[in-house]
C-alpha cells in the first residue's frame, strides 16, 4: 500500500506537470464515461431497477389473444370464469382505461383515471398515505362512488390537505367521497399507457352479454413455486374449456401470459440496449484516443523509465506505475463524466416523445449508477493503459540512456501499434455512422409519408360530455351541431368540424358485414376503424373525395343510414367491383344496414410507419358520440385561436375542460417522435465517434510525421517534390482509415441487423448509406492528415537532417 500510494502521489505530479495533456485526456475520457454513464441511468431504471412492488416476478399480465391480436384485451365474463377455474394465480385483477372531468376545485380539468376491482392495491402491496382502500363491497355497480386520489393530483388540486378525505368530489357529473390518497412513491403500472391520476371501483358484476366485449385489462399474482410455464398450460386449458363452452364468441380466443416487467418494457427496450451498445462504441473510441496520446507520451519518458530500470526497478513496477497514471486519468474522467451525464440524462430525456422513457420511477445517477461509472473507469484505464504500458516497460537500455538514441515510441512495434488502434477507431466510427445513418434516412423517409391530409394551418383540441347532463344522442348531436356553426363564424377560422377519431392517434376497429355475403367466422376477416364526423370533415382536414358524394344535412336520424367508406376498405371488400349503393353493417352482431354513398382517399389513423386501415365514416347526426376532436382550419397561426374557442364552448357548457389542444404539425411530430429520438441519439453518437476518429487520425499522422522528419529530409534533398511528400502523409492516413472501413463494413454488415426492427423504408443494407459513409470517413481522413502533411512539406532539409 505504501508503494502504490508513493505511485499515487507521483501520477498526480505528472498530471499537474503536464495540463494540456492532463486536459485533452481527461476530456476526452470524460465525453466517453459520461456518455456511457448518462445512457445506462436510463437503462438501469428502465430495464434493470426492480419493479416498486412487492416480488414483482410475480405479477404476470393476462391477455386474451385473437388471429390478428396477441395481446387483445379481456371480456368481463371472462375474467369471471379465470378468477374462479384457475389454481395458479394467488390473486387477479381487472382495470380498464377512463378519461373524466374534474370539476368544482380550480379549472375544470379533463384527466386520466383508472377504473380498478378493489383488490388491485392489495396486490400491488400497496398502501394509502392517508385514509383507506376499496372494500370488496364498494366494487360493486351502484356501491361504486368512492375514489383514491394520485399524491401528485392531491399536491396540485388539494393543496395537500388530508381533510380532502372525506370530501366529495365531482367527477363527471357524479359525486364521488375521497376514502385515500396514495403516497407519493406510489406508482401505478402504466398499463395501455394510461397514468392514472384517480381511482374507482370498477364496479363490474357477470353479465353473459358482454361475453364478447374485449374492454379490461386483468393482472395476476402467481402462487408462490407456481412457473409462468405451469400459469400458461393452466390458463390455455380454461381458454380451450370457454372455447368449448361459447363457440359463438370464442372459437378463436386464446390466452396470453406476460410478465409484467416485459410489458412495461417491451416498447423501449430494444432501442435502450442499441443505445447502450452504441454509446460503447464512442467509449472503445475515446480509449484509443488517449492510447494514442499514452503512447507518444511514452517517447518524452523513455529516458526516465530507462533510468528507472537501471537504478533496480523490476518492469512489473514500471507497468504498475504507468497504469496507475492512467487509472488516475479514467478517474478524474469519472469525475468529470458524472458531472456531464447530469446534463446529458436530462437532455436524453428531452429528446424522447412524451413520457416515453419513463417507466415507474424518476430516473436518476443513483448507487448503482455511479458503481457502473468507477467500474468502467477503472476498465477504461486498464484499457488504454495498459499496452502502452507494456511498451514502454519493454526498453534497450544501451540505446536509450545514448545521447542520440532513437526513441522507442518511434520504433517499428509503437508505429504498427499506432496504427491498429486508428483502423480500429475508423472502424468502430464506421459502424456507428453506418447505424446513424440508416436510422436519419428511415426518420426522413417518415416524415415524408403523406398522411392524406393537409396538417397546415390546423388546430385539434378534444372534450367529453359528461354523461349525466348529456346522456341521449339528440342532447349530444345538437351540442356538437351549435359548437361547430359558433366556431365557424369566428374570424379567422375557414372551417371546423369534429370527428370521433382524430388521424395518426389510432381508435377502436372491428369486423363488419357486407350484405348478401355470408358471416365470416369470429375475428376472422380485415379490421375496420368506425369514425363518426360532423358535416364539414372531409373539407375542414383536407381528405379528397374520390368519388360519391358529400354527407349533408339530410342524412338526420330519421333518413336511411348511410356511411362513407376510404380506399383501402373499397379496395379489400370490393375490390373488383363498384362499392357505391352496396351496404355494410359495422357491427358484426346486431346488422344495421347503411348504403356506401361516397369514397375517400385514405388517412394514416394509426401513425405514419403504419399502413392506412380500412375505415368506414358515418355522419355524427346518425351516430353520436359524447367524445369528440373538434378540428380548425384557420387563415392565422390556428394557436391563436385558442382561447376564442375555449370561450365558446364555455358558454355551451360551463364546465366542460378542453384537453390535448396542439396543432396537427405537432399530432405528425408525435407520430415520428420515437424515430426522432432514435435518429436524434445515434446521430449525435456518430457524430461523436466521427470526432474523435478525426482527431485521432490528426495525432497518429501528426505524430508520425515529426519522428520522420530526418527521412523526410533525405526524401526532399534527393529531389522529393512538396506534391510527393503531401501525397506521402495523407497517402498513410487514407490507407489506414481504407483499412478502418473495410473492417467496419464487416462489423457493419454483422450488426446492423439491430437496428432493422427501427427502420421504416430502408433496408439495413442501404447502399447509399454505405456508400456516403465511407466517403465521409475518407473525406475526414483527408482533412485530418492534411495539417501535418502541409507542416512536413515545408521542413527545410538542412535543418532535418541535422535531426536527432
Amino acid at each position: 500500500m505504501s508503494a502504490l500510494w508513493q505511485d499515487v502521489r507521483y501520477g498526480m505530479r505528472m498530471l499537474a506537470k503536464n495540463p494540456g495533456f492532463t486536459a485533452v485526456a481527461v476530456l476526452t475520457l470524460a465525453l466517453g464515461i459520461g456518455a456511457n454513464t448518462a445512457i445506462f441511468s436510463v437503462v438501469n431504471a428502465v430495464l434493470l431497477r426492480p419493479l416498486p412492488y412487492k416480488d414483482p416476478d410475480r405479477l404476470v399480465m393476462v391477455f386474451e389473444t385473437e388471429p390478428q391480436l396477441s395481446r387483445a384485451p379481456v371480456t368481463p365474463p371472462d375474467y369471471f370464469d379465470w378468477t374462479e377455474q384457475n389454481q395458479v394465480f394467488e390473486s387477479m385483477a381487472a382495470g380498464t382505461q377512463g378519461l373524466g372531468s374534474l370539476t368544482g376545485v380550480g379549472e375544470p380539468e379533463h384527466l386520466e383515471f383508472g377504473p380498478v376491482s378493489a383488490n388491485v392495491f392489495e396486490m400491488l402491496s400497496a398502501r394509502p398515505l392517508v385514509g383507506r382502500l376499496f372494500r370488496p363491497d364498494e366494487d360493486q355497480p351502484g356501491h361504486n362512488f368512492v375514489v383514491i386520489l394520485s399524491h401528485q393530483l392531491w399536491e396540485r388540486k388539494f393543496g395537500s390537505h388530508p381533510t380532502v378525505v372525506g370530501r366529495n368530489i365531482n367527477i363527471e357529473g357524479s359525486l364521488f367521497e375521497v376514502i385515500g390518497l396514495m403516497p407519493v412513491d406510489f406508482r401505478f403500472p402504466p398499463i395501455w399507457g394510461n397514468r392514472p391520476k384517480f381511482w374507482i371501483p370498477l364496479g363490474l358484476k357477470r353479465d353473459e352479454t358482454l361475453r364478447g366485449s374485449h374492454m379490461l385489462w386483468v393482472m395476476g399474482r402467481l402462487k408462490p413455486g407456481a412457473t409462468m410455464e405451469k400459469a400458461s398450460t393452466e390458463m390455455e386449458t380454461i381458454a380451450k374449456r370457454l372455447a368449448k363452452e361459447h363457440p359463438e364468441t370464442h372459437a378463436n380466443i386464446g390466452v396470453n401470459l406476460v410478465p409484467l416487467r416485459e410489458y412495461l418494457t417491451a416498447h423501449v427496450g430494444h432501442t435502450l440496449l442499441v443505445l447502450f451498445g452504441a454509446v460503447g462504441f464512442v467509449l472503445l473510441i475515446a480509449c484509443t484516443n488517449v492510447a494514442h496520446t499514452f503512447l507518444a507520451r511514452a517517447t518524452a519518458r523513455e529516458k526516465e523509465i530507462a533510468l528507472r530500470t537501471a537504478l533496480g526497478a523490476s518492469r512489473l513496477r514500471i507497468v504498475r506505475q504507468l497504469l496507475t497514471e492512467s487509472v488516475l486519468f479514467s478517474a478524474l474522467g469519472a469525475f468529470g463524466g458524472v458531472l456531464f451525464a447530469v446534463w446529458a440524462k436530462d437532455f436524453v430525456l428531452s429528446l424522447g416523445p412524451g413520457d416515453y422513457l419513463s417507466r415507474l420511477g424518476e430516473i436518476s445517477v443513483n448507487l448503482r449508477v455511479l458503481a457502473f461509472t468507477l467500474v468502467i473507469s477503472l476498465l477504461t484505464g486498464i484499457a488504454f493503459g495498459l499496452v502502452p504500458s507494456l511498451q514502454a516497460s519493454d526498453i534497450r537500455l544501451n540505446e536509450s540512456l545514448k545521447e542520440g538514441g532513437r526513441s522507442l515510441a518511434a520504433g517499428t512495434r509503437g508505429r504498427r501499434f499506432r496504427n491498429v488502434l486508428v483502423v480500429a477507431e475508423v472502424a468502430l466510427a464506421f459502424v456507428l455512422l453506418i447505424c446513424a445513418g440508416l436510422l436519419v434516412r428511415s426518420l426522413r423517409a417518415l416524415l415524408q409519408v403523406n398522411p392524406g391530409f393537409d396538417v397546415k394551418n390546423l388546430l385539434t383540441m378534444k372534450m367529453e360530455l359528461p354523461g349525466r347532463r348529456y346522456g341521449k344522442h339528440e342532447q349530444q348531436a345538437r351540442f356538437y351541431q351549435e359548437l361547430v356553426e359558433q366556431v365557424n363564424a369566428l374570424p379567422g377560422v375557414q372551417a371546423a368540424a369534429a370527428t370521433s377519431q382524430l388521424p395518426l392517434e389510432g381508435g377502436n376497429n372491428g369486423y363488419i358485414l357486407i350484405e348478401g355475403r355470408p358471416r365470416e367466422p369470429a375475428f376472422t376477416g380485415p379490421l375496420v376503424q368506425p369514425t363518426s364526423i360532423t358535416l364539414g370533415y372531409f373539407r375542414t382536414i383536407g381528405i379528397r373525395l374520390l368519388r360519391g358524394r358529400h354527407f349533408t344535412s339530410a342524412d338526420n336520424p330519421q333518413a336511411p343510414t348511410v356511411a362513407i367508406i376510404n380506399d383501402k376498405l373499397a379496395r379489400q371488400f370490393w375490390p373488383d367491383d363498384d362499392p357505391l349503393g352496396k351496404r355494410l353493417s359495422l357491427s358484426d352482431r346486431v346488422p344495421i344496414w347503411r348504403e356506401v354513398v361516397g369514397i375517400v382517399s385514405d388517412v394514416h389513423q394509426w401513425g405514419l410507419a403504419q399502413e392506412p386501415i380500412a375505415e368506414a365514416y358515418t355522419p355524427y347526426a346518425q351516430e353520436p358520440e359524447p367524445g369528440m376532436s373538434l378540428v380548425v382550419r384557420s387563415e392565422i397561426d390556428p394557436a391563436r385561436l385558442t382561447e376564442a374557442i375555449r370561450a365558446k364552448v364555455s358558454e355551451l357548457e360551463r364546465d366542460l375542460p378542453l384537453f390535448e389542444i396542439s396543432t396537427m404539425e405537432q399530432v405528425v411530430a408525435r407520430s415520428a417522435g420515437e424515430s426522432r429520438f432514435q435518429a436524434a441519439l445515434m446521430g449525435i453518437f456518430g457524430l461523436l465517434a466521427l470526432a474523435l476518429s478525426s482527431i485521432g487520425i490528426y495525432g497518429v499522422i501528426s505524430y508520425s510525421v515529426e519522428q520522420r522528419i530526418h527521412e523526410i529530409g533525405i526524401r526532399m534533398a534527393l529531389g522529393a517534390e512538396r506534391r510527393e511528400v503531401l501525397q506521402l502523409i495523407v497517402g498513410h492516413a487514407i490507407v489506414l482509415t481504407l483499412a478502418g472501413v473495410a473492417l467496419g463494413l464487416a462489423g457493419a454488415f454483422a450488426l446492423t441487423h439491430f437496428v432493422a426492427g427501427m427502420l421504416y423504408a430502408v433496408r439495413p443494407t442501404d447502399p447509399l448509406t454505405f456508400v456516403s459513409v465511407s466517403l465521409l470517413l475518407a473525406g475526414v481522413a483527408v482533412l485530418a492528415s492534411n495539417v501535418p502533411a502541409r507542416r512536413a512539406t515545408k521542413v527545410d532539409p538542412i535543418v532535418a537532417l541535422r535531426y536527432q
